[in-house]
């Protein structure tokens, strides 16, 4: 199953090569983007506990655009490093086992109030027009996403640990207020997926599995949409001050539900300013 999902996404990758060498005549948009934002994040993950965690968080936005009237080619990368806690409970203990290096297990009791929270985010988006209104305003763009994501929360003992490799069919919806000013809106959910739910070291172990490639590897499964569920949503307003400068408010929100041995629930709401950088010498 996952050699099927790996051929998916060469085959994903060489379909982008080919269709971002059309259109070299039209004329282009290209673009660099920095932002900072506010978002909440909540999660639970019934593997490893019962409780609801929550994290208030500051994204990092680093994008790559390059739009014609045709096509819209996208690489964004987000991140983030916080502290997560659970909503009920102040504080949190329990006993856990681990191996040492001669596979012997052993116990020790943690006790902490909030886990750190690491996160990334690389998408890469590739959409055609498929339609357009009679004045041209209004667009629809059709096409897929390449979505990677890792969340890692742990501080003493792992809270939430979970990595998303899919394979999403993508649509957005331009509008144009003027030729300055711009909505976008996009929606995207997974078709196949790779997803990686990592053992904890409080689960039994035959000793053997002691490094993280091997139980990264061990976590693996290929899901589809009986398996795994999630729903990306982009609001995007932007505004273009001169064929250099221009400056978006975005909104975004995920959720996604994967079912498993133990389920896993996360969502996340987000609102980023950028400021986004020519890369044309010209308008």
């Amino acid at each position: 199953m996952n050699k099927k999902f790996f051929l998916a996404t060469l085959l994903f990758c060489l379909s982008i090569s080919v269709f971002a060498g059309n259109d070299i005549t039209e004329n282009r948009y290209t673009y660099l983007s920095l932002g900072t934002g506010y978002s909440q994040f909540r999660m639970i993950d019934r593997k490893v506990s019962p409780l609801m965690y929550s994290s208030s968080q500051s994204p990092n936005w680093l994008s790559f655009a390059n739009i014609t009237e045709n096509s819209i080619f996208k690489a964004n990368l987000n991140f983030v490093y916080n502290f997560t806690s659970p909503d009920e409970f102040k504080e949190r203990s329990f006993i856990f086992s681990s191996p040492n290096h001669n596979g012997v297990i052993r116990e020790d009791t943690a006790t902490f109030s909030k886990s750190s929270l690491i996160q990334d985010e690389l998408t890469v988006e590739y959409l055609r027009l498929i339609s357009a209104n009679e004045t041209g305003k209004l667009k629809l763009y059709f096409g897929g996403q390449l979505k990677q994501y890792f969340s890692y929360s742990s501080t003493q003992a792992p809270v939430f640990v979970f990595s998303e490799i899919s394979l999403n069919p993508s649509l957005l919806m331009r509008y144009r207020f003027s030729d300055t000013f711009e909505s976008q809106s996009g929606l995207s959910v997974p078709l196949a997926s790779l997803i990686t739910q990592m053992p904890y070291s409080n689960d039994p172990t035959d000793g053997k599995h002691n490094y993280l490639i091997s139980t990264f590897l061990m976590g693996s499964n290929f899901a589809s949409l009986n398996r795994f569920q999630r729903i990306n949503f982009h609001q995007s307003l932007q505004k273009r001050f001169n064929h250099r400068w221009a400056v978006a408010l975005d909104y975004d929100f995920y959720w996604l539900h994967y079912r498993n041995n133990c389920d896993i629930n996360a969502y996340d709401n987000s609102v980023t300013v950028k400021l986004l950088i020519s890369l044309n010498s010209k308008k």
